[in-house]
Order: structure tokens, then sequence, then C-alpha cells
């Protein structure tokens, strides 16, 4: 892992994540990106004309800039590398052009969950990065724990295209040799692959593992999102991760609107995997 980038609105759950990165840096030996996107100042709000909205803008810049300047002299401190960078716009449209002009390894982004009809009515500029982004993305709630990861999660279907996933996945892990959990979730509602064409899968997925020590488990609940996060609640996970498959058919049972639920409600640090896009 060579480059970590993170994004901030200066809130608390955003300095979360920025702490997060800071102890994944210190761990891999990699460089921060710290990304700030500043709202466009609107032409019906300031109503005084251009001038002044160009004026609020560059002052929106000059106050994230001396924000920013916080964090540099904290790495410096720390001896890790940073670069800091402010831009003006939508955060979706700049956080897209931003990944697409270099490659990084990772996004941290801060996450303060939620519930009931906002939940479902109204997604998070983490929500929505999920769902845009093709980059392994790492959604915490509070700074991760100390390195390195002991036990870590990965919950799939465990089929072939699954592999793709499990292998970043790995990429991002290996380095802390951790414990690797395989689960795989049956619900009520949900007709399952066969046992033992799930457990021929999993074992597979054990030797790709290899040499970390790997634990395989089934487990039943009532829904996909609370059986990952049942289950990794009880092993005590440092991390849970499942591949992203929200542009993909919606018959597969590891789909955007799970990462999303488990997003909004797990404690634990949640590594979602995307694919990569397909030309």
């Amino acid at each position: 892992m060579n480059n970590i980038l993170v994004t901030t609105d200066f809130s608390i759950c955003a300095n979360a994540a920025i702490a997060s990165a800071f102890k994944l840096a210190h761990y891999n030996g990699a460089r921060i990106h710290l990304l700030h996107v500043a709202a466009t100042a609107e032409d019906d709000y300031y109503r005084a004309g251009s001038d002044w909205k160009q004026k609020v803008e560059q002052q929106k810049v000059h106050n994230a800039e001396l924000l920013m300047q916080e964090w540099k002299d904290k790495a410096a401190q720390e001896q890790l590398a940073i670069t800091t960078t402010v831009r003006v716009g939508a955060f979706q449209e700049e956080l897209k052009t931003f990944t697409e002009r270099a490659e990084f390894d990772l996004l941290v982004m801060g996450s303060h969950g939620s519930s009931g009809k906002r939940e479902f009515f109204i997604g998070s500029n983490t929500q929505k990065t999920v769902r845009s982004l093709h980059l392994p993305i790492l959604i915490v709630k509070d700074s991760i724990r100390e390195l390195p990861f002991r036990h870590v999660v990965f919950a799939s279907s465990f089929d072939e295209e699954e592999k793709s996933a499990f292998d970043r996945f790995l990429k991002i892990v290996r380095p802390f040799q951790p414990v690797v959990h395989l689960v795989s979730i049956n619900t009520s509602g949900f007709f399952s692959q066969p046992y033992v064409l799930v457990q021929d899968a999993m074992a597979t997925f054990r030797k790709m593992a290899a040499p970390m020590e790997v634990k395989i488990h089934f487990y039943k609940d009532y829904t996909v999102e609370a059986g990952i996060r049942h289950m990794s609640e009880s092993i005590e996970a440092d991390l849970v991760s499942l591949s992203n498959h929200n542009r993909r058919p919606l018959k597969r049972i590891f789909s955007g609107s799970n990462v999303e639920a488990l997003i909004n409600h797990s404690q634990i640090p949640v590594l979602s995997i995307d694919f990569p896009r397909i030309s």
C-alpha cells in the first residue's frame, strides 16, 4: 500500500478517518493524500454577483488550507509523507476527477451512519461514493485500533467472480498477517447454494490466503447485513470486508444495498471492495 487518499470536511468523523489513515501510513510506509472539496457559492444565494461569489469561494479555500496546514504539521511531527489538496465544486464530481488523475491503493472516509427514513431516502456522501467510485474504500466511525489488525472478516458468496475482490482484499490486509475469517451468510429469504458447493469454494479461497491462518464460518441471520455484523462482533473483528456489487445483477446476494446497510450500522471499520471499471 503506497498511496492512501483521505477526504475531509473537517468534521469529527472525518478527523477519525485521517487519524486512521495516519496509522495505516505508519504501518505501510505509505503517503497520505488529503483532499477537501469546498462547496461552490451559489449565485442565487450570494446575490451580490459573481465578484462576491468568487470572494466567498476564495475565503473557503483559505480557511480550508489553514486547517490542512494543521494536519501537515502533525504529519511532519510523525515523519509521515503527506500531500494536501483543496478544490471547489461538487464533492462527487471533484472526487471522481481527482481519483482518475492518480492511482490510489485505498480511500479512507469517515461516516456517522444513519437510521430510519433518512437512511432509506437520502444517501450520504460516503454512500454515494461507495456506489460510484471504483476503488477500495475503508469506512470508519471512529479511529481504527492500534495496528496490526488481528482478525479480519471477508463475507462473500465465494463464486468465481468474487476471487478478484478477494485478491484486492488480500493485498490490503496481508501486511498485517491477521487471522482471516471467511463468512457465508444464510437467510430464510435467500436460496443459497448447496452447503457442499460453498464449502468447496471456500476451500479455494483459503488457499489463496495462504500462509495466513484462515477460519471458515457459516452463519444464519434474518438479513445478510445483520449476519455479517453479528458474526463480526462475536469474534471481535478489527475489520469487515465485502465486495460491492452495486452495479452488478440484482440476483447477487451481496448487492450494493448490503454494503451501504453495513456502513450505516457497523461500528467495526468496513472495507468495500469494488470491481474495476469494465470499458
